[in-house]
């Protein structure tokens, strides 16, 4: 399938109307074709093209609930510009209520720009990247994980970075954090920064669930970023300045065993302070982790019990200066 037949997702619905599509992706194990679901809604007014999507990661599906609640309320005749809404990226793993691929196991924000030749994985990366290439002027991707509210956006500075910088900062989440750390580098809204199509990243706690707060929150963040773009009427909700961060640190786990939370999510926490210990089967402690950074926010947890040596406990964002 070449790029051109994905240009086909918004030029064939007229003005004022949506419709529903398929985003042809490629064959599963047994050769049956596989395709994603696609809403286009196209405004009667002219205006920017958003693209926003869930379930990139297989089992974070509150993102996928929001974004069926976004474009149920999008009115085609009020609507400036067009929204291609993807509410379930990462098909077969979320068909198999698992965080990555059943057939290769990969992390897909951790493989892209993907490749035409690669794994599945790969493969999907690839084609979803093109997709949005061809189609949006910028992006809004749902994630829900153990986490806390919050945007990330890729720190660059360039006309893609500014704008990704002013999504976060105008979807109404209590954190925002501009990151460029090498481990993000492979994250479609990294890639996508880069190649100029701003793109941010809002985190929600997930866990597998269908939190109706979170639902909730999901649905504002992308009302209030359409409000601030012309797209749609009404009027932006914030309860208070964001807490601006950076310096997006993951803390893997010293050792395996037992976890012993000293903190919550959205906890602040300062150099040196214990975040959590590792207790062995007997209970007897072996580990603790610290914080390694300035002040800082505790943006994610694993609130699992129990965690093997390596595995990622816990993620904080220093504040800025």
């Amino acid at each position: 399938m070449d790029s051109n037949q994905y240009r086909s997702l918004t030029v064939p619905v007229a003005p004022g109307t949506s419709d529903r599509r398929r985003l042809a992706i490629g064959r599963r194990t047994d050769g049956t074709a596989l395709s994603l679901p696609v809403f286009v809604v196209k405004g009667a007014r002219p205006g920017p093209v958003l693209w926003v999507q869930g379930c990139l990661h297989g089992d974070e599906y509150a993102g996928s609930r929001a974004i069926h609640h976004f474009v149920a309320g999008l009115d085609p005749d009020q609507l400036s510009g067009t929204v291609i809404a993807v509410p379930v990226v990462n098909l077969m793993a979320w068909e198999q209520k698992s965080r990555v691929s059943p057939i290769d196991h990969l992390d897909l924000n951790r493989v892209f720009p993907g490749s035409s030749e690669g794994t599945w994985t790969r493969l999907l990366a690839h084609r979803l990247l093109e997709a949005i290439s061809a189609s949006a002027d910028f992006v809004l991707d749902l994630h829900g994980y153990r986490s806390n509210y919050f945007a990330l956006y890729f720190h660059q500075q360039d006309e893609a970075g500014a704008m990704a910088e002013q999504l976060a900062l105008d979807s109404g989440a209590p954190a925002v954090v501009g990151v460029d750390e090498a481990w993000l580098e492979q994250s479609l809204f990294a890639v996508l920064t880069r190649r100029g199509i701003p793109a941010i990243l809002i985190e929600a706690p997930g866990e597998g669930r269908n939190d109706p707060e979170v639902i909730d929150y999901y649905l504002k963040c992308m009302q209030n970023i359409t409000i601030k773009r012309g797209m749609i009427q009404g009027d932006a909700t914030r309860r208070s300045p964001p807490d601006q961060l950076k310096n997006l640190i993951s803390i893997p786990a010293p050792a395996s065993g037992f976890v012993d939370l000293k903190v919550k999510r959205g906890d602040k926490v300062n150099h040196g302070q214990i975040i959590a210990r590792i207790l062995a089967a007997c209970g007897d402690p072996v580990a603790e982790v610290r914080s390694p950074g300035g002040v800082a926010l505790v943006l994610n947890l694993d609130t699992h019990g129990v965690i093997h040596q390596g595995e990622p406990l816990v993620m904080i964002g220093e504040f800025c200066d």
